[in-house]
């Protein structure tokens, strides 16, 4: 079992490999530095202070360990009207973050997350509560990019301040234009552009159901009524990166067995995308919801 990096405290790069407090000695009162855990590339972990002790490094992984994998023998919630084999997944799964990736992303949430100015002037611009704004920062789903030396724009039409929505493996700058053209670009120069949905990470084991936008910002919305905002409860709201994506075979099987509900625009786009994700899910005998945002 790996551990789960979005659950760590203090997490940064140091030396080659993660450093973040370890939750097995914070537990008992100990590290208070916040550096006693190493995590290095492999995946493999590490307590300085217990290094030799199997229970304690049980104990990491009880508090910060990744969920074991749904139990692929699980029945759908209705009766499909013919039974389909378990797809099998052809494409390559994402790409673990390297260090780097890690700290810059730990670092966009953080900017955003420690700026009470900067979460309400967000918040007020999209019609968001600012403890929605700062909950996602602090989920590591949103974020606030200042480009410099140390991370590049990623096009010259890109602001120097921007808006930043973290995904599994991709960063997408989101700023307002003038023209008709794209708002938004990926951190392609990063090696953090690949799409998939967002706040995948979201659906855990215990998710019963999953709710899916077109977008970011009404899935911000949904979260704004209290709907999977907290990932402790048995619902968890995800978004598509575009109208036009398709759904890939993981993420078709982290869908399954459970009830899928999607939100998409009332327009043309919206009418393809709830065909495409509705043709999608039958590969795994699942029906679809819709509710249309207003």
């Amino acid at each position: 079992m790996k551990i789960d990096l979005q659950k760590l405290d203090r997490l940064r790069e140091r030396g080659g490999k993660l450093i973040a407090r370890c939750p097995a000695c914070h537990e008992i009162g100990s590290d208070t530095a916040g550096d006693n855990l190493a995590i290095f590339d492999n995946g493999n972990f590490a307590c300085a202070a217990y290094q030799q002790d199997r229970e304690h490094s049980k104990r990491i992984l009880e508090l910060v360990g990744l969920p074991q994998q749904r139990q692929a023998d699980c029945q759908p919630s209705f009766a499909p009207s013919h039974s389909l084999p378990r797809p099998k997944p052809q494409e390559t799964p994402l790409p673990r973050p390297t260090p780097r990736q890690v700290s810059m992303v730990h670092t966009l949430a953080r900017t955003l997350a420690d700026s009470v100015q900067r979460c309400h002037e967000l918040a007020a611009a999209r019609q968001w509560k600012d403890l929605t704004v700062r909950n996602a920062a602090l989920d590591l789903c949103l974020g606030w990019a200042r480009f410099g030396p140390a991370l590049k724009k990623p096009d010259v039409v890109c602001p120097d301040e921007a808006l930043c929505f973290l995904y599994p493996a991709g960063v997408k700058v989101r700023f307002p234009t003038s023209g008709s053209g794209k708002n938004f670009r990926w951190l392609k120069g990063e090696g953090m552009n690949v799409q998939s949905l967002w706040r995948l990470d979201a659906i855990t084991d215990e998710t019963a159901i999953v709710w899916i936008t077109e977008g970011e910002p009404d899935a911000l919305r949904l979260m704004d009524l209290g709907i999977g905002e907290d990932r402790s409860t048995h619902e968890a709201v995800c978004a598509l990166p575009s109208a036009s994506y398709q759904l890939s075979m993981q993420e078709l099987d982290r869908l399954r067995c459970r009830q899928i509900i999607f939100c998409p625009d009332n327009d043309a786009a919206g009418q393809q995308a709830t065909a495409r994700l509705a043709k999608s899910l039958q590969s795994i005998s699942l029906q679809l919801q819709i509710r249309p945002i207003q």
